[in-house]
């Protein structure tokens, strides 16, 4: 663990310094198109395999998809098209469910979205269901997608995948839903799953009023928890949540702050500036701890 960054984490919250402005977006996942069928060949309901003439030209479609890069829609309509025609010969497509679950910098953001059954297609969607605001595309951006077949005694899994702040920003880009390939993280039982990202503004909620001095006090009680506690982790992490517990209410300030491009206060940069030397050493002491890691990145995750 670097120490510069743990120190950057807490000029973050106490500071507005040596950080370029972040761009925020409105995600959504717009839908996802799942395999033909089990990775088997079995089909996803009923039993029995899908043909073997079907089969071929299902996996020549979306591996011309999984190849694609300048226009993956049209690539993707080729795969949707002959699972269309294929759902004419059967009946035995998925009843898909599943959750959805965003991460920002490897920390959870609110709570999974849970996606009712969408029953017997190969194509389901959950319009306005799937969408969070406000996400930092320029960080570490994760969402971890879960799918299953819904069946009577037991679910089937179809797969799980991690769509990244890379593939967001690929769509942000692309201007329209852009189709992200999965197959490789879903035993080829996920074809697609379509994301959009449209740039949000400034925050148009007023910013938050804050108490300089005690974002002060704040910032050299965070200080000491370090300081105090360099020769035992388990202290300063223990010290470290009940700092950033008993502050809780004025980091979401700080945070909303920030992600309304407000600025913060010239007395509490220079805080952070004083304690600088001291925290370094005491995160350098810790540098192989997860929980001191864990504790110091709610800094972050709390709104």
């Amino acid at each position: 663990m670097k120490t510069g960054v743990i120190v950057g984490v807490l000029a973050t919250v106490c500071s507005a310094t040596a950080h370029a402005e972040e761009r925020f977006a409105h995600v959504a996942i717009e839908g996802v198109v799942v395999a033909l069928s089990k990775v088997d060949g079995t089909k996803w309901d009923g039993g029995g395999k899908v043909s073997a003439d079907l089969l071929g030209r299902f996996s020549a479609a979306a591996a011309k998809f999984g190849i694609e890069t300048a226009q993956p829609e049209i690539a993707l309509a080729g795969v949707v098209g002959l699972l269309g025609s294929a759902s004419l010969s059967f009946a035995e497509k998925p009843d898909t469910k599943g959750s959805a679950q965003l991460f920002v910098d490897g920390v959870r953001v609110g709570k999974p979205i849970a996606m009712r059954v969408a029953e017997e297609t190969f194509t389901p969607q959950w319009p306005g269901v799937l969408e969070w605001s406000r996400v930092p595309i320029d960080r570490d951006v994760r969402i971890r997608v879960v799918l299953v077949d819904q069946d009577t005694i037991v679910d089937d899994p179809i797969g799980t995948a991690i769509i990244t702040s890379a593939d967001l920003r690929k769509a942000l880009a692309y201007g329209k839903v852009f189709p992200v390939a999965v197959a490789d993280q879903t035993s080829n039982q996920v074809v697609a799953i379509k994301v959009s990202a449209m740039l949000e503004g400034a925050a148009a909620t007023p910013s938050p009023e804050l108490d300089v001095d005690e974002l002060v006090r704040f910032t050299h009680r965070f200080a000491n928890a370090i300081v105090d506690n360099q020769d035992d982790c388990d202290s300063m992490t223990t010290a470290l949540n009940s700092v950033i517990d008993a502050n809780a209410a004025l980091i979401a300030r700080v945070n909303a702050l920030r992600a309304a491009g407000g600025k913060l206060p010239l007395r509490a940069q220079e805080a952070v500036a004083t304690r600088g030397d001291g925290i370094r050493e005491g995160i350098r002491r810790c540098s192989s701890s997860d929980t001191v890691r864990s504790a110091i990145k709610r800094l972050s995750a709390i709104h």
